[in-house]
């Protein structure tokens, strides 16, 4: 008797080996990408005329079962659709999210139940045709999938574009003399010179910080004590969305040029000043990651 229950066990196991990956590969099949959902979130509630949106996009896994999906969530995919209009108006599609049409490879995934991506975009591209005036705005998002067969939409969001005052409205006054009207030119097409004489003017304005991301990029492989000296700029800012950012980049110039005990310390203070931050993510685990080396050192040793 005991034998035939163990045998029925045994032959209901393997029936179950076979069976699980099917039942694993069904679940996926027939959940389908519309089972994620896509969320957009701003940076902050008001943004100042012509400032550079930053948004984030997250798509979740809250199911229980495993979804294709994929890694394009970025303003360049050709995935991903964004829809702005003013409060209680219809909404409009936003024709090019870069200024650049470029179908790029999108790597598929499969998200497990409760598993997240997430990216952080900076939004700039014609910011006065599609934010044209102060007010309340709404924005929502569509995510299609990589054959754009099927999509998730996510709930709008509100955000308010404020008009300019003090040392904003100022430098957006002088941006238009520069361009002829149109300030909002001078995102895509600032020269070298029009960034560094902004600056040195407008340093205090909601601007400034932008305008010293592009000016360390710049400077990064040519003049790194350059860049060094904008990147702390932005870091120090702090209603300034990507200071994080400016700091993970500072670590790595640090390194670069030897200067590693102050790339130690700015570690130190990413941590300190943006512990849920994606670029503090790759320091938070640093004890765990030496003690894996020193087992790795003393396996190879005994060896």
């Amino acid at each position: 008797m005991k034998k035939i229950i163990w045998y029925s066990i045994g032959i209901f196991s393997l029936l179950m080996g076979f069976l699980t990956p099917l039942v694993w590969a069904q679940n996926l099949e027939e959940a389908g990408f519309e089972g994620l959902t896509l969320t957009i979130a701003a940076a902050k509630p008001q943004f100042v005329s012509l400032e550079p949106l930053t948004l984030e996009i997250v798509v979740q896994n809250n199911t229980a079962f495993p979804i294709k999906g994929h890694v394009g969530v970025c303003l360049k995919c050709e995935r991903l659709e964004l829809f702005r209009g003013r409060v209680g108006e219809s909404r409009t599609k936003i024709p090019e999210l870069t200024g650049v049409s470029a179908l790029i490879f999108i790597d598929e995934k499969v998200l497990q139940p409760g598993e997240i991506i997430r990216e952080r975009v900076l939004f700039e591209f014609d910011l006065h045709t599609n934010f044209p005036a102060p007010g309340p705005y709404r924005l929502h998002a569509v995510l299609y999938d990589r054959k754009k067969e099927t999509f998730i939409e996510s709930k709008p969001i509100n955000i308010v574009i404020t008009e300019p005052q003090g040392i904003d409205r100022l430098a957006l006054k002088h941006l238009e003399d520069m361009y002829n009207g149109q300030a909002e030119k001078f995102w895509m097409r600032g020269n070298l010179e029009d960034n560094e004489e902004f600056l040195l003017l407008f340093k205090d304005t909601t601007y400034a910080p932008y305008v010293a991301d592009a000016l360390a990029a710049f400077y990064s492989s040519r003049k790194p004590d350059r860049a060094i000296e904008y990147l702390e700029f932005e870091a120090s800012r702090s209603n300034y969305p990507w200071a994080d950012k400016a700091l993970r980049e500072l670590v790595d110039l640090h390194k670069k040029i030897d200067q590693t005990e102050k790339s130690d310390q700015i570690v130190e203070r990413l941590k300190h000043e943006h512990p849920q931050s994606p670029y503090t993510q790759d320091f938070l685990n640093d004890e765990a990651y030496l003690e894996k080396i020193r087992s790795r050192l003393k396996h190879r040793k005994t060896e």
